[in-house]
């Protein structure tokens, strides 16, 4: 599952990830969405943009994956990774995680999928 809140750049992702064999690949734009379709039907995968994302939808994400005991690995895209989860309490529900920069070769994103 892709959460990113800039359709070019989700749906840049999206067609990435179909390319080496992921499927299928959703896009979710708001934590609400993440929410019910990980609920629905959790993600291998889930990516999000740090960038992008309002800091009450990390929380929920967060939340929600701590109450559901979900192991899902993360792969967050960042300009400033340290600047988007600061914190303890915002990094206690992180299991798997890797972080990428903003932006990101190809080559870095197949290796970080492979590595979780």
């Amino acid at each position: 599952m892709v959460f990113v809140p800039l359709p070019i750049f989700s749906l840049g992702l999206k067609v990435q990830l179909e390319e080496w064999g992921f499927t299928p690949v959703e896009i979710a734009y708001s934590a609400t969405q993440v929410i019910k379709s990980a609920s629905d039907s959790p993600p291998s995968l889930l990516l999000m943009d740090g960038d992008a994302m309002k800091e009450s939808d990390l929380m929920a994400i967060g939340q929600f994956l701590k109450q559901v005991q979900a192991e899902i690995p993360l792969i967050f895209f960042s300009k400033n990774p340290h600047k988007v989860l600061q914190g303890k309490q915002r990094t206690q529900w992180l299991d798997s995680y890797q972080w990428l920069p903003k932006p990101c070769h190809p080559e870095q994103l197949w290796q970080a999928v492979n590595r979780l």
